[in-house]
């Protein structure tokens, strides 16, 4: 696990989301917004530990992994998630696919740079 990930997770590797806004330096609303969650269940520790609020966090984090190495940084790859229009996905961004359900189709277009270098 590289340090991103590391920083946003606990010692049982669920993603909590306070590190995770701290790292990005955006509100909890924010993180909400950008991840179709509620904000009060980001806020609820027995919810925020339930699959399917883990499963989106989870979605999220491995995007922006996965966008790191070529962005600057974590905050770069946070606006891209957020602002970039992707033309295979009919210039929708990442955050919009992963509120779609699409999150799956955003890694595969991702690994599909890694391997060829284009989209």
């Amino acid at each position: 696990m590289n340090d991103f990930l590391l920083d946003v997770s606990d010692k049982n590797n669920f993603i909590i989301p306070i590190l995770l806004i701290g790292k990005l330096h955006i509100s909890i609303e924010d993180l909400a917004g950008s991840t179709g969650l509620n904000a009060s269940s980001l806020e609820t520790e027995s919810l925020v530990l339930s699959d399917a609020i883990q499963k989106r966090l989870i979605e999220v984090t491995d995007i922006l992994n996965n966008v790191i190495p070529w962005s600057k940084d974590i905050n770069h790859a946070y606006k891209w998630y957020t602002t970039e229009p992707l033309a295979s996905f009919g210039d929708h961004t990442a955050m919009e696919l992963v509120i779609q359900d699409k999150s799956g189709a955003v890694i595969q277009y991702l690994d599909r740079i890694a391997k060829d270098g284009f989209s």
